[in-house]
């Protein structure tokens, strides 16, 4: 985010700056599978002191643009956007979550799990295998529904947050298969558990991505309970984003991933 013009502090005469501390959440880890990265973390921070009211002073338009810039320090409009496909408006915050998914997940866990300590929800696992799928694995990438399945062994998370599809596409699943491993897939999540799912982006193969997005939002909206969908596709061919093989994520592209999964939470969930 830039950075604010002096000349804009002095539309508020003499604002004193008020420190604040972000809490962060203690991380629980799920006994998992080989190969399954387990984050954690554990703060005794205490809670920030009230922000007092601003003075009624009038407003630069830039700073006021500044109220809107989450606690990731990204504005809003740089962040991919989100779609609510089913489930009430806002409501109550998950306390635990867990995040599932391919070698994209892999690369941004470290910012995913930075990211999410700030909401105060217990982030059980950070989950990312390269070339991993859906619901068709081998013994050496054994497939996300394995994935869940290490998760419930010992956990019931609230939230489910999926970034899944992107090597199934590239195996060139059909349409109608896909779909089929996606009801594979949710059907193994407890039916009160609430979903985001991070959609699909691969550089020249959009038809395909785009019918595997609309998939998506189908089979989470008839799934009932709360799902959301976070719209990468949109967002990842900003530049600087994707790498030069089409798929995978720049630092820049790994912050951004968590930032949006994030901001996907406020979205959908009430604060």
């Amino acid at each position: 985010m830039a950075g604010t013009d002096p000349a804009e502090w002095a539309v508020v005469p003499r604002l004193a700056l008020i420190s604040c501390v972000l809490l962060l959440a203690g991380c629980g880890a799920a006994r998992l599978a080989p190969g399954v990265e387990v984050v954690e973390s554990q703060s005794n921070i205490p809670a920030p002191p009230e922000v007092p009211p601003r003075p009624a002073a009038p407003i630069a338009e830039d700073e006021e643009a500044d109220t809107d810039v989450p606690a990731s320090g990204r504005p809003n409009e740089l962040l991919a956007s989100v779609e609510i496909v089913s489930g009430p408006a806002l409501p109550p915050r998950p306390a635990s979550m867990v995040v599932i998914g391919d070698s994209l997940t892999l690369s941004a866990q470290e910012e995913i799990s930075e990211a999410i300590a700030p909401t105060e929800i217990e982030l059980i696992v950070v989950d990312g295998v390269e070339n991993r799928r859906m619901t068709r694995g081998t013994s050496a990438v054994p497939p996300a529904t394995a994935a869940i399945k290490a998760v419930l062994e010992d956990a019931e998370p609230e939230l489910w947050v999926l970034a899944l599809g992107t090597n199934d596409v590239g195996a060139q699943s059909g349409t109608e298969v896909f779909g089929e491993d996606i009801d594979e897939l949710l059907d193994l999540l407890p039916v009160n558990a609430s979903v985001i799912w991070v959609d699909l982006w691969i550089r020249d193969r959009d038809d395909m991505i785009v019918e595997a997005n609309e998939a998506i939002r189908l089979k989470l909206g008839h799934r009932g309970g709360v799902g959301a969908v976070v719209d990468w596709h949109t967002r990842a061919d900003s530049p600087g984003i994707i790498t030069g093989d089409g798929v995978h994520l720049t630092e820049d592209g790994q912050q951004l991933f968590a930032d949006s999964i994030v901001n996907a939470i406020d979205a959908t969930f009430a604060n």
